[in-house]
């Protein structure tokens, strides 16, 4: 019986090895490359502050994008993001939801089956509500200017690192309060926003990956008028953790 199942077990094995070494050899070759969609579960920790609020809750939403990766060659991406949940704190109780729309162009540098190196800028739009239970309902509005890199090292074939950083840079941006009795429009000053993710991606695949995505990203608002209290020296921090599933082809 054992001799019957020794060369079987050896044909297996040399069959596996061969379809992982041609798997690596073509990953090592061109892991990137080419057109990339991307979706992203997400569940986050928010805390937004003011001179007068602190409120803490949880934030679920989802991501997505599409970029063109072509090693030496320009860089084109779009993403997209939609997050909501509760947040609470001091009395008060809100729903908050966030969403935007960015669109990017860069440059990838990098040595294929190594690392690359992208270096970008960007143009977007965002939109935030915080809706609270029996008081005014903010809305905030803008578009905003970006820069970041991406960047990924392959630490085996199989399993790469990467720290990606962008900064946004807000621009003809509306903050409005309203309810029954406040009915108010105010512009909002020009304060830097940024993000940080350190995506840790598996290849199970030349053309398929998934990646755990922990990241932080920080806001801050100020009003231009003095006369408005709402959102005045305002600031929302987010840590979350998205799963990251990407086809590449």
């Amino acid at each position: 019986m054992l001799n019957r199942l020794l060369p079987i077990l050896f044909l297996f094995s040399s069959t596996l090895s061969a379809q992982c070494y041609e798997f690596q050899s073509s990953l090592v070759a061109n892991p990137v490359t080419g057109n990339q969609i991307y979706i992203q579960p997400e569940f986050t920790s928010a805390t937004y502050k003011t001179s007068e609020i602190k409120q803490t809750g949880y934030l679920y939403g989802v991501s997505g994008g599409y970029d063109v990766l072509v090693y030496n060659a320009p860089y084109l991406g779009f993403e997209s993001h939609y997050r909501s949940g509760r947040l609470k704190g001091d009395g008060l109780s809100s729903k908050y939801r966030d969403y935007l729309f960015e669109g990017k162009i860069g440059l990838t540098m990098g040595t294929p089956g190594a690392f690359y190196f992208v270096p970008y800028g960007g143009v977007g739009y965002e939109n935030e509500k915080n809706d609270y239970t029996n008081t005014p309902v903010e809305k905030l509005s803008y578009y905003y200017l970006s820069v970041g890199c991406l960047t990924q090292a392959f630490l085996n074939p199989q399993l790469s690192f990467g720290v990606n950083l962008k900064c946004k840079f807000p621009f003809n941006g509306d903050h409005d309060v309203k309810n029954d009795e406040i009915d108010v429009r105010v512009s909002i000053s020009k304060k830097m926003q940024y993000l940080v993710e350190i995506p840790l991606t598996y290849w199970a695949s030349s053309q398929l990956n998934i990646a755990a995505v922990p990241f932080y990203e920080h806001k801050e608002y100020n009003n231009n008028s003095t006369g408005i209290e709402w959102k005045s020296k305002a600031k929302m921090h987010q840590w979350g953790l998205g799963i990251r599933g990407t086809f590449c082809f």
